[in-house]
């Protein structure tokens, strides 16, 4: 299937809508003017309904046929007799909400190819790791797709994981705090909002699993990262199966999902990542900070790479003297009934979990746009002491 959308046709497009939504602005406050003034008059029309006719004498004192007699009349000035009944005000609040909903979003006509183009290719990954782990066909008919999916127990258990992720986001500090809300969003965002993500059970009925690793599920990361790369290199496929540790896969999710997919080579190994990342700094491309270098202070945006626990590897949310606040897969969950298996989850990291002493610890800043709205904030002592209890947190969950 061919996603790419052709540049010329797609700003032609895109011009064209833009100026029949600037002239339709234009008709509807030509015609938002016209309907107030109408309703204005309706408004002095009803004012005068049931209301009796004003008398006004006629001039008094009017002289006829002698001095003494005196004769007044008097005279109707309106007489309005229509009955004005019902709602006849004019409302505008049904076009007025779709026009100033084309109002708002205008500038969002203006559309770039490239825009189309990852949008298309997010949709049809993400429709195309879901086939796999559910196991059903998809042959380009989506509400056909969406209707065999429905009913696996697969597409009950995403249903569920997304309504828990959802009450999560409402509680997790971190998440709040370092969730950017001025619409800037960066990749550091794009991999918050996967908070509460985690495996399928192991053995769940309808989700595709090999069973490599007994004591794991499938994850969407795992499944994402073998169909992504099997249609783009497959150099970086191998190795990779739908129930392997993701806390790596998941990192490069989160860039190639939010438009970054060049920042970084792809990787599934903590150890390959991090060589790689030293790599692509030693060629100009970001920077690479050992944990060597006690003075770095790691900054939002950051890929750390620890080897304090066999490997692992996550994104810097923002730092303090003693903590590292981060958004990382394949990792323990908050919540101890059930979920035994690998989430998607903010955490917080005492530096020496970055500190090892292996050669390749550190840090990498990947030279993309990160939003710097929402770093310098301070988290609670109840957070930073759940996060770090070891009854709660693994060092990382597979």
């Amino acid at each position: 299937m061919n996603n790419n959308v052709s540049v010329e046709e797609t700003e032609l497009i895109a011009n064209k809508l833009k100026e029949i939504a600037t002239t339709l602005k234009d008709d509807y406050t030509s015609i938002s003017t016209t309907i107030s003034k109408i309703n204005d008059n309706i408004s002095t029309l009803k004012s005068w309904n049931g209301q009796d006719a004003i008398k006004e004498p006629y001039p008094s004192d009017i002289k006829f046929f002698s001095d003494n007699l005196h004769y007044s009349k008097q005279f109707y000035k309106y007489v309005w007799d229509i009955n004005i009944t019902g709602d006849t005000n004019l409302s505008t609040t049904l076009s007025s909400s779709l026009f100033r909903q084309i109002e708002e979003n205008i500038d969002l006509l203006d559309m770039k190819s490239s825009d189309l183009n990852l949008l298309s290719s997010t949709l049809y990954g993400f429709i195309t790791t879901l086939s796999s782990l559910l196991q059903v066909d998809y042959d380009g008919n989506i509400k056909s797709f969406f209707t065999s999916i429905k009913d696996t127990e697969g597409w009950k258990e995403t249903q569920k994981i997304a309504e828990e992720a959802a009450k999560q986001k409402e509680a997790d500090e971190l998440y709040l705090k370092f969730r950017s809300t001025d619409g800037n969003d960066d990749y550091v965002d794009f991999f918050l909002d996967e908070l509460g993500n985690r495996r399928y059970p192991q053995g769940l009925t309808g989700v595709d699993d090999d069973g490599t690793y007994p004591d794991r599920g499938a994850s969407k990361y795992g499944e994402w990262y073998m169909n992504y790369f099997l249609n783009n290199d497959k150099s970086y496929a191998k190795y990779m199966t739908n129930d392997a540790a993701f806390c790596a896969a998941a990192v490069t999710y989160a860039l190639t999902n939010s438009g970054n997919g060049n920042a970084i080579t792809p990787y599934i190994s903590v150890q390959t990542g991090a060589q790689n990342a030293i790599n692509d700094a030693s060629n100009g491309k970001g920077v690479w900070h050992s944990a060597d270098d006690t003075n770095y202070q790691p900054q939002r945006g950051d890929i750390f790479y620890s080897f304090a626990s066999g490997g692992h590897t996550g994104v810097v949310l923002g730092s303090d003297k003693n903590y590292i606040y981060t958004i990382e897969a394949n990792t323990s969950s908050d919540f101890k009934d059930g979920w035994s298996y690998g989430t998607v989850n903010t955490r917080v990291r005492d530096k020496s979990y970055i500190n090892s002493g292996n050669s390749l610890s550190g840090y990498y800043t990947p030279d993309v746009y990160i939003n710097n709205s929402n770093t310098n904030v301070e988290i609670s002592s109840e957070t930073i002491n759940s996060k770090l209890n070891s009854e709660n947190m693994n060092n990382n969950n597979n």
